[in-house]
């Protein structure tokens, strides 16, 4: 059928119960508006809190919000242009038991503050970051969540990429001194010609250089945190 089917039409053909999907085998990708009640049942049944998407666009957006109700929300922008155009890497969260206390979003390029491409990738990319309170515990938990998808096409974006979520990373882990969650399609194995962004955020090669401002921002005192990996 056309992919034409609104929320409501899906929400009323919704089972009630609601029941733990059954995946599709790899018979080609379903319309948005059958995976868009995958992706909700599977939030639902698991009792998920707290998830980041990657390559999602703004009505995938605005769908999940939807089927998902007033007691999540979400930050996050379209890399294409810092409002709503191109893919998001969004992060959503169940508001009674996450807190959103801020977010912002960085380039993963040479002008990280500006929608921007690195020279050779395929496309331009982002990473969202939200300091959180996680309140389901007998004690309030703050942490930092970097969501994030690098790119396919060009190994040296992937490693400027890393090298920045890292210094990122290990800013946010000195300053706040609270758990740090990253997660996101890499397009990294952990050996092979594709590896140098795994290697980098798990300690195993140094960094490479990167914007002469963002590191000077995200700066943390010598000697703090030497052994930091992701």
């Amino acid at each position: 059928r056309p992919d034409n089917i609104s929320v409501q039409e899906s929400l009323n053909n919704l089972p009630d119960p609601l029941q733990e999907p059954a995946y599709y085998g790899k018979t080609g990708e379903q319309p948005w508006s059958l995976r868009r009640i995958k992706v909700f049942q599977h939030l639902q049944s698991e009792g998920i809190v707290l998830a980041g998407f990657q390559e999602a666009l703004v009505r995938q957006v605005n769908d999940l919000a939807t089927l998902l109700g007033d007691d999540w929300a979400w930050v996050g922008v379209g890399r294409d242009d810092g409002v709503s155009a191109g893919e998001f890497s969004p992060i959503f969260y169940k508001k009674s038991d996450v807190e959103l206390v801020s977010a912002d979003w960085f380039w993963l390029s040479n002008t990280p503050a500006v929608p921007s491409k690195f020279p050779g990738a395929g496309s331009i990319r982002i990473c969202t970051v939200a300091h959180l309170v996680l309140k389901t515990g007998k004690h309030p938990v703050p942490f930092t969540y970097l969501n994030t998808h690098l790119d396919d096409q060009s190994d040296d974006q992937r490693r400027l990429a890393a090298s920045m979520i890292l210094t990122r990373a290990r800013y946010e882990a000195y300053k706040t001194g609270g758990p740090i969650v990253i997660t996101g399609d890499f397009n990294s194995a952990a050996t092979g010609s594709d590896s140098g962004a795994y290697e980098i955020i798990t300690g195993h090669t140094p960094p490479v250089a990167i914007n002469a401002t963002f590191a000077a921002q995200y700066a943390v005192p010598d000697g703090s945190l030497p052994d930091f990996k992701a």
